[in-house]
């Protein structure tokens, strides 16, 4: 399984997130049509790839990195950043933190509108 999908005509914007660790596939897949754009992302460690697919050529465009996003303890499941993670504001050229929280992701093709909730931990 991919951290994203897009199917179809789908377009969107992804800023200030973290896509690290996906076990099966690459960071990001775009089928058909669809369109990612990120700014200020983190893709780091996905076994199919990181910058891949219809995100290629962003590493290193509008404050994306590619860096270990240094969480503090995986293991037991703390997803918090370590204060010298590369995502907090301080510590990258951007100036910009990678956020974290509980967002919703529309997505509109061919005259639908999807919703779904998408959790970022930090």
């Amino acid at each position: 399984m991919r951290s994203l999908a897009l199917f179809g005509e789908a377009a969107v914007t992804i800023s200030k997130t973290i896509i690290a660790s996906s076990t099966n596939g690459g960071a990001v897949a775009c089928a058909g049509t669809g369109t990612a754009t990120l700014n200020v992302c983190d893709v780091y460690g996905n076994t199919g790839g990181d910058w891949v697919d219809c995100i290629s050529g962003q590493l290193g465009v509008d404050g994306n990195i590619s860096e270990s996003p240094l969480f503090c303890d995986t293991a037991s499941g703390d997803l918090t950043l370590h204060e010298d993670s590369p995502c907090l504001p301080e510590n990258n050229d951007s100036g910009a933190e990678v956020s974290t929280g509980v967002y919703f992701v529309r997505l509109e093709a061919r005259g639908q509108v999807v919703t779904r909730k998408v959790v970022l931990l930090r």
